[in-house]
């Protein structure tokens, strides 16, 4: 039907319930469930709309700031598809980062693409380190809730950090 982006789902906002009753035949007058499929397709025009709006804020934001803009995870797990389908399965230490996707493409951008070298490529295993923490075989939410009981650990662990920190002077440059 030509509407292959979600840029382009957004901007049909003119004319979106009249595409909804003429191409879609999900009239108004029709049964409770149409309705409901039309409530749904105005919901998603709404969410489309509102992601590409911020995505173009968030763009904006990085070239005033000359950063590499944010690839989105949609298109991030698309160019993994499109490899996998194409040739075979890659493991996350093979697969080149986010990250390491999002300079490349700022670089082509901007013109100054350079070629790098096989070690200095940051795969998905390496920008995405595993967090550990000990919990003592509690779930999270017990062991968090069992440290706020504790007045001293909630003591020590919680509020005195933030308190401290907060009454810390601000540093003064003493080598001017």
């Amino acid at each position: 039907a030509g509407v292959d982006t979600v840029d382009k789902f957004a901007c049909l906002e003119k004319d979106l319930i009249q595409v909804l009753k003429d191409d879609l035949a999900l009239g108004g007058s029709a049964s409770l469930a149409t309705r409901a499929q039309v409530a749904s397709f105005i919901v998603a025009w709404k969410s489309a709309s509102v992601k590409v709006q911020r995505q173009a804020e968030v763009e904006a934001e990085m070239d005033t700031r000359d950063w590499a803009k944010p690839i989105a995870n949609t298109d991030y797990m698309a160019m993994r598809q499109a490899y996998r389908v194409k040739y075979d399965m890659m493991e996350d230490k093979a697969t080149p980062s986010k990250e390491y996707l999002e300079k490349k493409l700022q670089e082509l951008e901007t013109g100054e693409f350079r070629a790098e070298t096989l070690q200095q490529v940051i795969s998905r295993e390496e920008a995405d380190p595993d967090t550990l923490m000990v919990t003592d075989n509690l779930s999270w939410g017990k062991a968090l809730k069992q440290a706020w009981k504790d007045p001293t650990t909630k003591e020590r662990n919680f509020t005195t950090p933030l308190a401290l920190y907060s009454k810390r002077p601000a540093p003064e440059n003493k080598g001017k």
